[in-house]
């Protein structure tokens, strides 16, 4: 599941740049051979999802949902956008994937306004669901050390950071993470 976090300090170029690159970054997951499942999760105040997990494994039509997401300058908790797409997604009475790898790969500022029991409340709930988060922090100001506690990995080898917002550079780190954990 992606998550794509509504980003206040993003600028509209910026998050252009950003659904540019996942439209560049998803054919490389190669979803046609069905054995990965695609989803995509957005927040800002609430919890959007535009694309049910494995609802769709058509480029042309994730593209096309990726191309259409409005830009938008709310603040944002990204333990309830990951806490909803567990429960949502992955743990949903009609979930078709339960024995499968479990991975939310949060798109974030890392700017969100969480506290410290949001943040362990979504790490236990995480772990008790077999969930792995990896974040990519666009921009020059992520929260490192949250996302560190977030992701469940404090020496930030879940954290990909694009600081200024080129994240054609984490591409192929975040690639081989995905397929190599």
């Amino acid at each position: 599941m992606f998550v794509l976090d509504g980003m206040q300090s993003v600028t509209s170029q910026n998050f252009i740049g950003i659904k540019n690159w996942m439209q560049s970054f998803i054919p490389r997951l190669n979803l046609q051979d069905g054995k990965i499942r695609f989803g995509l999760d957005r927040y800002t105040g609430t919890v959007v999802t535009d694309i049910e997990l494995g609802e769709s494994q058509n480029l042309p039509q994730i593209n096309n949902v990726i191309s259409s997401l409005p830009f938008t300058t709310q603040s944002t908790k990204t333990t309830l956008s990951i806490t909803s797409t567990i429960n949502n997604n992955f743990n949903s009475v009609g979930s078709r994937f339960p024995a499968s790898r479990r991975l939310v790969v949060v798109v974030t500022d890392g700017l969100a306004q969480e506290t410290m029991s949001d943040v362990n409340t979504l790490v236990q709930l995480a772990q008790t669901n077999k969930v792995e988060i990896i974040s990519v922090a666009v921009g020059p100001f992520a929260n490192l050390a949250t996302l560190g506690v977030i992701t469940g990995d404090p020496t930030f080898g879940n954290i990909f950071q694009a600081r200024t917002f080129n994240l054609n550079s984490i591409s192929t780190p975040l690639f081989n993470k995905l397929f190599n954990p």
